[in-house]
């Protein structure tokens, strides 16, 4: 998979970013803000529910009630999110892509 593409762009400028020159800069970026919103519960609604659906798969004692260091999580749901809103991207843009077939008889 090539994450130097169009794809990475796309999900960078949605970001709020310019550019980025590869997945892993854009996960350095992404990581402060997952860590703030471990740290203080606070941020948009949909990225606090966001991690709190996904911590459990980047830190199983964080399904057991046990409490998690958010530099240790941060940056493994940095991975996880580029790698979702990555997969979402190419998904919508080989979707548009994709001509329709014409059926005549």
């Amino acid at each position: 998979m090539n994450f130097t593409d169009e794809s990475l762009q796309i999900l960078a400028q949605q970001l709020g970013e310019n550019s980025v020159s590869s997945r892993a800069e854009l996960e350095a970026k992404v990581a402060p803000l997952l860590c703030l919103v471990l740290r203080t519960g606070q941020g948009r609604p949909s990225l606090v529910q966001w991690v709190q659906r996904a911590l459990p798969r980047v830190a199983p004692a964080s399904r057991l009630g046990r409490p998690v260091d958010p530099e240790w999580a941060a940056p493994r749901l940095a991975r996880l999110l580029c790698s979702q809103l990555l997969q979402r991207i190419r998904t919508r843009r080989n979707t548009v892509a994709k001509p329709e077939t014409i059926v005549t008889h």
